[in-house]
């Protein structure tokens, strides 16, 4: 499984260490293209943590339409504070259809974000926070 800086991984694929960030990161194919993410290279599991994300990305379609309903409850509110002035009201479809793909940080610890681009916020980027398959906030960074 591990050869140097890569590990092969039956599910998740080839993960290739980067020696700046340490930690392993990747592309996940699915179905509406490739997904980028990272897995922290200093878990203090590897292995469980691999399994941990290979279990996420077997429902990773449904953990993204749950994680931009979430980000929704917790930052609808927000949005329409940040909207201009002669932009209509942002509705909770919208809301969602703004986020864009997301690229996934496992921490290590059965933790990990979802961090999407948006043009909501001034263009600040969204952050969804998940620790064992529950998501527990959301906020906006950068």
């Amino acid at each position: 499984m591990h050869s140097g800086n890569t590990i092969d991984h039956p599910e998740l694929g080839r993960l290739e260490y980067n020696t700046k960030l340490k930690d392993y990161e990747a592309q996940w194919i699915g179905k509406e293209g490739p997904i980028k993410y990272s897995i922290a290279a200093d878990a203090n599991n590897l292995e469980d943590e691999l399994a941990f994300a290979a279990e996420i990305f077997r429902s990773i379609d449904q953990i993204i339409s749950d994680s931009k309903a979430y980000a929704c409850y917790k930052m609808l509110d927000d949005a329409n504070e940040w909207r201009l002035e002669n932009e209509l009201p942002i509705t909770e479809e919208s809301f969602q259809d703004r986020l864009t793909k997301p690229i996934l940080t496992f921490f290590g610890d059965r933790t990990f974000d979802l961090n999407y681009t948006t043009d909501m916020f001034g263009d600040h980027y969204v952050l969804v926070y998940n620790r064992n398959g529950e998501f527990y906030d959301a906020y906006f960074e950068g």
